[in-house]
């Protein structure tokens, strides 16, 4: 599922989508999370912020795909925006 523009709109699958989100990290590096905390802890956060009234995380570094499907199991649009050659890329997932 990738998010389309209608108009001033954003759209999944045909159906407005509004934004209600936060930014997660940047963390701390470590050898085995990369930038980003233990997926136990994750998965802690992503439900708070779901049972908070949030329906999109958006990062500033790259997310392994453990933790975009976390980010997914709680409901949670995710956004991941990093820097590229000479332009920003974002990828996108739903659940």
């Amino acid at each position: 599922m990738h998010p389309e523009t209608a108009g001033k709109f954003i759209e999944i699958d045909g159906e407005r989508f509004l934004i209600k989100g936060v930014s997660y990290g940047t963390f701390a590096p470590s050898e085995r999370n990369g930038n980003f905390p233990p997926l136990q802890q994750a998965r802690a956060d992503f439900a708070f912020m779901a049972r908070s009234g949030f329906n999109t995380v958006r990062t500033y570094t790259a997310p392994s795909l453990a933790l975009l499907d976390e980010a997914a199991q709680c409901g949670l649009a995710s956004s991941a925006v990093c820097p590229g050659r000479s332009t920003w890329r974002s990828w996108t997932t739903r659940a």
